[in-house]
């Protein structure tokens, strides 16, 4: 099957399968190098791709998608702009949490406090709040599979679809 988008020169290729109970769905099985920079390290990338006219070329890890507890949902393109939403307030989350710890540390760095007086407490209910942002950016964490995939053609809309059986 062949991608064009709008704007660019040239397109891309994927698999596409149609399902019993699925409908079409697609596969983008291209590979590429490790996600986190590593050269030396090739791994897969197959990702469930969602292609809508009109709309941006999305992917989603195929670990994401298998993990889902939706069935015929998750081959959906409101599926993807989900996740990408959730993964967008993942790191939003984290990213306020990364500034609040540092706030925290910074604010009792090389202090004592008096059990029980206001100002103590008042570090304990904060060091509290952090506690619990852990944990929801942790329980984030394992819903999302830890890891948002783009592609080159992530940006670009898709112009036209041309699929050969």
């Amino acid at each position: 099957m062949g991608v064009r988008f709008t704007g660019a020169e040239k397109g891309h290729a994927i698999n596409a399968f149609e399902t019993i109970d699925k409908g079409l769905i697609y596969i983008d099985c291209t590979n590429g190098r490790n996600p986190s920079g590593e050269d030396d390290e090739i791994q897969s990338w197959d990702t469930v791709a969602y292609i809508e006219i009109g709309r941006k070329y999305g992917i989603l890890h195929i670990d994401r998608v298998a993990s889902s507890p939706y069935d015929f949902y998750t081959f959906q393109y409101d599926f993807y702009t989900d996740c990408e939403e959730a993964w967008q307030d993942y790191k939003n989350l984290l990213e306020a949490y990364n500034k609040g710890v540092e706030s925290y540390n910074k604010e009792i760095s090389g202090k004592v406090y008096t059990i029980g007086s206001p100002e103590e407490q008042r570090v304990s209910t904060w060091a509290a709040e952090i506690m619990q942002q852990e944990q929801t950016l942790n329980r984030l964490e394992k819903e999302l599979v830890t890891h948002w995939y783009e592609s080159e053609f992530s940006s670009y809309i898709i112009e036209d679809v041309y699929i050969h059986w």
